[in-house]
């Protein structure tokens, strides 16, 4: 009898700390709002890579987007040979 009283209070214990725990995520998940931003932004691709990029994170030189800085100056190192 004394062993079921143990295990019964085992897992009581056990389902306590998992209803805390969970709790505890679903409170981190309300208090950052970055985890649940919604904002859409326009997708372009790399003109050296073909690499598709957000938009306000890509660097533009006149209509072509990039990636990063390097391969906007690679593309244009290779187009003023041509």
């Amino acid at each position: 009898m004394a062993r079921f009283l143990i295990l019964l209070a085992l897992i009581w214990l056990g389902f306590m700390a998992y209803r805390a725990l969970k709790r505890k995520t679903r409170s981190l998940k309300a208090s950052n709002p970055a985890a649940h931003s919604n904002q859409e932004h326009r997708m372009v691709r790399c003109a050296q890579c073909q690499l598709h990029i957000p938009e306000p994170d890509a660097v533009r030189q006149g209509a072509d987007h990039f990636c990063c800085q390097a391969h906007r100056v690679q593309y244009l190192q290779r187009n003023d040979r041509h």
